[in-house]
């Protein structure tokens, strides 16, 4: 499922039958979750037992298992921006340019189930993201 809300970058909901793992390693905790859904900026999970020691604006270390037809796995820092009950957001950074691709790869391949209008909104931000940079 992907949300167009009035987010700049489409998030993408994993397919039930091949989800995105996500380990996750801050100061007091180190978690193996589910992604919940992703974007090119970031990434949402969530944890049934919420995390101690994790507070909004904490650079964690995040190891993203991309599946198929991906089947790519990123490391990179991130920073929590959003908590809520068990539901936690953290913002990618710095990103590398081989890391943001495989995550467009997969965001690409999810839209293909998705509608045409979807997809055009998708493709229509790329093409604004490419006009900016």
């Amino acid at each position: 499922m992907v949300e167009t809300n009035q987010r700049r970058y489409i998030r993408i909901k994993p397919e039930l039958e091949r989800p995105i793992r996500v380990d996750v390693n801050g100061d007091n905790f180190l978690e193996i979750i589910y992604a919940k859904d992703i974007n090119e900026r970031g990434i949402g999970f969530q944890v049934a037992h919420g995390f101690k020691g994790c507070e909004i604006n904490q650079l964690v270390s995040i190891i993203v298992s991309l599946p198929h037809p991906a089947n790519y796995n990123l490391s990179v820092k991130a920073q929590i921006k959003y908590i809520s009950a068990y539901k936690f957001g953290a913002v990618f950074h710095e990103l590398s340019v081989k890391d943001r691709k495989n995550i467009q790869r997969y965001i690409c391949h999810r839209l293909i189930d998705e509608s045409w209008v979807t997809k055009l909104i998708y493709k229509m931000k790329m093409l604004l993201q490419l006009k900016d940079a």
